[in-house]
C-alpha cells in the first residue's frame, strides 16, 4: 500500500484545486483539511525526530528485559538458598521499568493517533456555518442566489410591464 506524505503531488493537487473552485462549497471544507494535514505533518516530524530514539529504546528495552529475567531465573534455580530479597526485588524493578517503558511509548502513540482522530471526527460533524437566524446559510452561495433571484424578478417585472401597456 503507498503512503502518501502533505508534500506529495496529490495534496498539492487537491489543495490547488480546493483554492481555485468556484463552487457552492463552504470554505470550511478547505479549513478543515489544511488542519488535518498540517497535523498530520506535524505528527510525522515528530515521528521523524524521534523515530531514531525509538528505534534504538524499544528492542534495547526488550534485551534488557530478556536478559533481567534470565539472570534472575537462572539465580533462583542455580542456589542452593534462596535469593536474597534485595536482589529479587531489583530485578523486578528492572524488568517492571522496561516494561513500563515500551507500554508508556505505545500508549502515548496510540492517544495521540486517537485524539488527533477524534479532533477530525468533530470537524467534519459540527461545521462552523453562519446563518440568518437559522433561515439561510451566509456565504457565497448566498451572493450567487442573490442575483440569481434578482434578475429573475427583474425579467419577470419588465415582462410584466410590457404586457399591461
Amino acid at each position: 500500500m503507498l503512503t502518501t506524505t502533505i508534500d506529495s503531488p496529490q495534496h498539492k493537487r487537491i489543495r490547488r484545486m480546493w483554492n481555485n473552485r468556484k463552487n457552492d462549497s463552504p470554505s470550511f471544507d478547505i479549513h478543515q483539511t489544511e488542519v488535518h494535514l498540517e497535523l498530520i505533518k506535524c505528527a510525522r516530524n515528530i515521528n521523524d525526530a524521534y523515530g531514531l530514539h525509538i528505534l534504538m529504546s524499544v528492542p534495547t528495552a526488550f534485551l534488557f528485559i530478556i536478559t533481567v529475567a534470565y539472570n534472575m531465573y537462572y539465580a533462583l534455580m542455580t542456589e542452593n538458598n534462596f535469593l536474597e530479597p534485595l536482589i529479587f526485588f531489583i530485578f523486578l524493578y528492572w524488568i517492571f521499568y522496561f516494561c513500563l517503558k515500551i507500554i508508556m511509548l505505545s500508549h502515548v502513540c496510540a492517544r495521540t493517533i486517537t485524539e488527533i482522530h477524534n479532533f477530525i471526527l468533530q470537524l467534519i460533524q459540527n461545521p462552523l456555518t453562519f446563518t440568518c437566524y437559522g433561515f439561510f446559510d451566509l456565504n457565497y452561495t448566498l451572493m450567487r442566489k442573490m442575483i440569481g433571484i434578482i434578475v429573475t424578478y427583474l425579467i419577470i417585472l419588465i415582462q410584466i410591464e410590457k404586457v399591461s401597456v
